[in-house]
Parts: structure tokens; sequence; C-alpha cells
């Protein structure tokens, strides 16, 4: 940096400025298309409170996006923002008091545009992401459940799962953000992941009853979770890999897994849930949905290949009747590691 940015970037707002100076000012810190970059911090300027409060943050500001990979791309991110709050006085005055809230924004904006999208369709987000201790406590699925939307309190089907949905995306950006400022690490961001899938599992899998004459009997119905889930390794994009279980009658639980998955994978204006991968059931695609528990050991022991088996290992019960998930997995891990074993 050829400049002393704390003394002399509040001249940038000065419109009389000659090119040659701005240009001067903004490429040495990564802005190649500076004149875009320097219409963009006027327009911020212009909606601040006054020249002068957005002439306080800009040092810092500046100073922040140089330390990042595209700083143009934050700053676009930054300005959609205060765009989407519908206050941009008070936002920017409250930024240039605040410079921990705004380097959270600026590693959000650098770090994910996958949750910096959720935070410019609900701004109002923002106030509670900076709020450091209550962002960074670990969830258990329990307290997950707690918090889920009431089923009950919802003005129909896609009411509720649309509340689903908000509640997943705000989980989605409190989990991210903690992991871009390092207030999680690894094991801890796949955990809460594991644990937000499981609890909106449970929830869908209580709204798919409801929409179903009769309410099938879910204690003897279990949802298994195989893969990434399974193992609660998993991460921002995966496909849920799930095995649906009854203890008898299996064919009488179809409906009720097809309006399972259908809640899950649904697409609405408020997006969709999780997408579901229901091939490693018995048979794969050409099997039935629901296997009887008594089934699926049968299966396991003479049909199965080595990688079904394998796959089983990180089976884990997350809804339903989870004692009935945890008999099974009991009964099926012997066969799983035999095979294995061979």
């Amino acid at each position: 940096m050829t400049f002393d940015v704390y003394r002399e970037s509040r001249e940038l707002l000065l419109e009389s400025l000659p090119a040659e100076s701005i240009r001067h000012w903004l490429v040495p810190l990564g802005f190649e298309n500076w004149e875009a970059t320097h219409r963009r911090l006027l327009r911020l300027a212009a909606r601040a409170a006054g020249r002068r409060s957005f002439g306080n943050l800009l040092p810092y500001l500046l100073t922040m996006l140089s330390e990042t990979g595209n700083p143009n791309h934050v700053l676009v991110n930054l300005e959609r923002f205060i765009e989407a709050t519908g206050a941009a006085p008070e936002k920017l005055h409250y930024l240039a008091t605040n410079l921990r809230a705004m380097e959270i924004l600026v590693k959000l904006f650098s770090g994910s545009q996958f949750l910096t999208e959720i935070l410019l369709r609900n701004p109002e987000y923002f106030d509670v992401l900076i709020e450091h201790q209550r962002l960074a406590h670990a969830k258990t699925v329990a307290e997950f459940c707690a918090e889920i939307p009431d089923l009950h309190e919802s003005d129909g089907s896609t009411d509720y799962l649309d509340a689903l949905r908000r509640f997943q995306r705000w989980e989605l950006l409190r989990i991210g953000t903690c992991d871009l400022l390092d207030l999680f690490d690894l094991p801890a961001v796949t955990a809460q992941l594991s644990n937000l899938a499981d609890s909106i599992i449970r929830a869908a899998l209580s709204f798919a009853a409801t929409q179903i004459r009769g309410n099938p009997a879910l204690d003897r119905f279990v949802i298994l979770a195989l893969g990434k889930l399974g193992g609660q390794e998993l991460n921002y994009s995966s496909d849920i890999d799930l095995l649906f279980l009854a203890e008898k009658d299996a064919g009488d639980y179809r409906r009720l897994g097809e309006r399972l998955i259908s809640a899950l994978t649904e697409v609405t204006d408020e997006g969709f849930l999780y997408r579901v991968d229901m091939r490693l059931r018995p048979w794969g695609r050409s099997g039935p949905l629901v296997t009887s528990t008594q089934g699926y050991l049968s299966y396991l022991d003479r049909h199965a290949r080595l990688w079904e088996k394998q796959a089983l290992l990180k089976g884990r019960a997350v809804a339903g009747n989870l004692c009935t998930g945890k008999a099974f997995l009991n009964d099926a891990t012997p066969i799983a590691f035999d095979i294995a074993a061979d």
C-alpha cells in the first residue's frame, strides 16, 4: 500500500478528485476496476447519514477489503446488503462505530456467496449474527427440535414447510458464520450440520404423518441415516442418505415415506430442505421404499453386496422409533462386520 489509508482515504469521497489520484489509491488495494469502485463508494457515502459518517468507516473498510481475495466482490455485496436493509444511514453509522460487525460482514461476503445470499434475502438476521456468544453455542438435536416452528401453529402445509426452510436457512447462516470466524472447528461444523438435519427430518416426519389419513403409527417406524449424515459428517451441500424401516406391515408405511421425501425435497419460493438419496435400501431403486426390519436382516445375510454392508456400519437412527432403530442396528452390525472381515 503506497499511501496512508487512515489519513488520506477520505479524499476518495471528493467527486472532484482527479482520476489519476483515484486510480493510484484504489488499484494497490486490489480494485482493478477502480472507476466502478469509486462510483460505488460515492453511492454508499450518499446513502450514509453524512459523508463524515461514511468517511469515518472508509479507512477501516478499505483496509479490511485489501486483505480479501476479491475486494470488489465484497464491496458489491456490502452495497447490496445496505440496500436490502432499507435503513442505510442507520446501518452505515452502526458499522462505522462497530468495526467487529463490519469485520463479520467482510468475512462472510468474502468467504461464502451461498451464506451471503441468505443474509441478503433476510437482512434482519444481521442483528442476531453479531451476538457472538449466542452465535457460537453448539446445539444438540434436542435444542434444535425445541426451536423448530410449531406444526400446530401453522396455517397449512405450505406455510409450515416454508417455516422449516426459513429455520434451516438461519441455522446454516449461523453455523457457516461460526465456521468462517473460526468459532467452530471442522468436527463441530459437521456435527452441527448433522444435528440440524436430524431435527428437520424429525419435524418433517411428524408433518408427513399428519398428511395421511389415519396417522400411521410412528412407534413402529424408524428412519436410519447412512453416509455422511449417518456418520455425523454432513457438509453444507451433502445429500442425505436415508433408509426407512418398519417393525412389520412395511407396505403400510409407503405413503408416509413418499410424503416425507416430498416434504424434504419439494422446492418453493423459500427453497428446499435436502436432496434425499434412497438408493441404499434393499435392491436399490427397484426395491420397496419401506422394508421390514426382519426383511432387511434377511437381505443383509443373503443378498447384500459388500459395499451395502459397509454403508450400514455408519447407520444411525435419527427419527421415528429410535429404540427400534438401535435394536435393528445391534442385530445388523454383526452380519455386516462378519462379511466385511471376509
